[in-house]
């Protein structure tokens, strides 16, 4: 029997453009970077593996000469990550300091400087062997400070174009590292990324709900106002009917990115495939969220799925991230 998101495909997002939103990307200029210490590249792996257990596992389907550049990037996700999670609300003043920091990092790379970090030096040769695009890591550190500055979404459309901004932009910066160059892979990135950031969006609820470090409450406040529930009253009360229906709509136009990326498959080229497998751990979230009747407070959502590896494995030899 097809799965109640599955029949509601569409039902509740707004129109899809059809054409990739992905911006002609500027890549740097040519930059000599120095020899990359296997310190610095250890560092990058262990974050990734210790904050980003998901991607972790999809990166080692990514060939062995390219990992240590999808794991700069994903170690770069981290870092900033960390901010919402470390820093509180009442230390305004660290968060930006922490967000500058990364901007003049990120400055100095394309400068040909690079500054003494680890993920620093990690990113110079990332950036110098396949010449990424700036404006894709601006995007994310964009994204990342109005997460902490806790501007609120007003529509489902504004959580799309915050999903683009910061998920999308990292998978195309990861289809640059494999060297892909196509616009039906950069039309799926587009897709998976919105999938991705809208369900991290869900799955951040309980946490916001925690009170762990910084994190907003991201639903959208057209979506309150319809189901007549407030942010106080999903912090007080935790599960109810009318938030599970409220979760539903949430979930299904994350689910409609991902059919839509799914019908792109066959067009995007099958080295690309290892670079848009986070579609797999994603895809799977959404489909126990749905076993579990939408019920984002479900404990069972955030444990460790053991079947996720051999998913990941079983999608990598057919060639397809959904």
């Amino acid at each position: 029997m097809a799965s109640r998101i599955s029949k509601c495909i569409r039902r509740f997002s707004t129109p899809c453009n059809t054409t990739c939103n992905a911006p002609t990307p500027t890549v740097s200029d040519t930059i000599h970077a120095s020899p990359v210490s296997p310190s610095s590249l250890r560092y990058c792996q262990d974050l990734v593996r210790n904050t980003d257990h998901e991607n972790y596992l999809c990166s080692l389907f990514i060939p062995r000469e390219n990992r240590d550049s999808i794991w700069s990037l994903r170690a770069f996700n981290s870092e900033l990550a960390d901010v919402l999670e470390k820093v509180h609300g009442n230390e305004q003043r660290v968060a930006e300091g922490r967000f500058r920091f990364w901007e003049d990092v990120i400055d100095k790379l394309f400068q040909g400087t690079p500054t003494r970090h680890p993920v620093a030096e990690a990113l110079a040769d990332t950036i110098s062997k396949h010449r990424l695009s700036k404006a894709f890591f601006k995007r994310i550190i964009s994204e990342r400070r109005s997460q902490f500055q806790q501007h609120s979404f007003s529509t489902t459309a504004d959580m799309e174009t915050y999903a683009e901004n910061l998920t999308s932009s990292l998978l195309y910066l990861q289809l640059q590292s494999l060297e892909i160059s196509d616009v039906n892979a950069d039309h799926a990135a587009t897709h998976i990324g919105k999938a991705i950031g809208i369900s991290s969006c869900l799955r951040n609820l309980p946490w916001v709900i925690n009170g762990k470090g910084h994190l907003r409450l991201d639903i959208p406040n057209g979506l309150l106002a319809k189901y007549s529930i407030s942010a106080d009253e999903i912090l007080r009360k935790g599960p109810s009917d009318k938030l599970a229906d409220m979760i539903f709509e949430i979930a299904t136009v994350a689910n409609n990115h991902l059919q839509l990326a799914k019908e792109l498959e066959g067009s995007v080229p099958k080295n690309a495939i290892p670079g848009l497998l986070s579609a797999t751990a994603t895809n799977e979230f959404l489909k126990k969220l749905e076993r579990y009747n939408f019920n984002i407070f479900e404990k069972n959502l955030y444990k460790k799925d053991w079947k996720l590896p051999i998913l990941l494995y079983r999608n990598f030899r057919r060639g397809v991230f959904v």
